[in-house]
């Protein structure tokens, strides 16, 4: 009986298949794991930005026992979203001292505070001495309930939302 050697195009192209079907299977999981990742740093930007303008408000001071305020703007008109840290009550471009930008995919999908909502009046500042949450207009009137700013995926459609606590701390939930 005569033997051929080599493949025969069905065994070919079921091989193909099978591995197409696993490279599928394998891409759209990293894909997940990627987008994942980057709500999670999204999610450490809001974090990084509270705790920078909050940190520096309670440790700055000089010897008559006053200080400097910081604050936080929210910027969704700008891409990628980002939160900005400010100096003093009221924020201005020029007192910008650091930027937070959102990751690739990543958006502020809503926020509401004491004192307004996304987009819209989105700047506080931070109280000396207590890191209490105020409105960022001089009044200075501290928040009595908490805020929250919802991160979301546009990619994998899903969404962390963080509680901006009056005291100034964050949670995530």
């Amino acid at each position: 009986m005569l033997h051929v050697k080599g493949f025969k195009r069905v065994e070919i192209l079921i091989v193909t298949v099978i591995l197409v079907a696993l490279f599928t299977i394998l891409t759209s999981g990293f894909s997940n794991t990627l987008h994942t990742q980057r709500l999670n740093q999204g999610i450490e930007a809001v974090a990084a930005a509270f705790t920078k303008a909050r940190g520096r408000t309670l440790s700055s001071g000089d010897a008559s026992g006053t200080g400097q305020q910081f604050g936080i703007h929210i910027d969704q008109s700008s891409s990628p979203h980002r939160i900005q840290v400010f100096s003093t009550n009221t924020y201005a471009v020029g007192l910008v001292t650091d930027t937070f930008e959102f990751p690739l995919g990543v958006t502020i999908s809503a926020c509401s505070f004491p004192t307004g909502s996304c987009p819209g009046l989105v700047n506080f500042a931070f109280e000396r001495l207590t890191g209490n949450v105020v409105n960022h207009a001089t009044t200075n009137t501290i928040w009595t309930s908490s805020g929250t700013i919802t991160i979301q995926s546009n990619v994998l459609a899903t969404s962390t939302t963080i509680t901006i606590l009056p005291t100034g701390s964050i949670k995530t939930r």
